[in-house]
């Protein structure tokens, strides 16, 4: 009996020492895993923190490209009110194209204000250029 006991301890040995050596195997693999994804979380919250800025950025611009844009369909929105009037007052606006304000004479000007009463106020100048300007 006593050769069967120890053919256990050598199995049961045998086993172990393999189950020590999975196991070490195993922190190693876990070890790896560890490093890249320590790698990984870090880039991820560096391109986070990019993400974020780009967005807060990109939001300035968007909030000046939106009063460019308002800007524009205020002055067009004046400007077609201005041709309706016109029209009302029997101006042919089509005859009178190439004395449009932009002609090499006169210097046109336009500005329109929004008003805390929503209304939108055009202010539109015309000046007859002087001599020292045209050359």
């Amino acid at each position: 009996m006593k050769i069967k006991t120890k053919k256990k301890n050598s199995i049961k040995d045998k086993k172990i020492a393999d189950l020590e050596f999975i196991i070490q195997l195993q922190e190693r693999v876990i070890d790896c895993y560890d490093n890249s994804l320590a790698d990984i979380s870090s880039r991820f919250i560096e391109y986070a923190k990019a993400f974020w800025h780009n967005q807060s950025v990109h939001e300035r611009e968007l909030e000046d490209w939106i009063k460019k844009y308002n800007e524009i369909v205020r002055a067009y929105n004046g400007l077609h009110q201005m041709g309706k009037f016109a029209e009302e007052l029997g101006i042919d606006i089509r005859k009178h194209r190439e004395n449009l304000p932009e002609s090499k004479d006169y210097e046109f000007s336009q500005t329109h204000k929004l008003l805390e009463s929503g209304r939108v106020q055009h202010i539109y100048k015309l000046n007859k250029k002087n001599k020292t300007e045209k050359n």
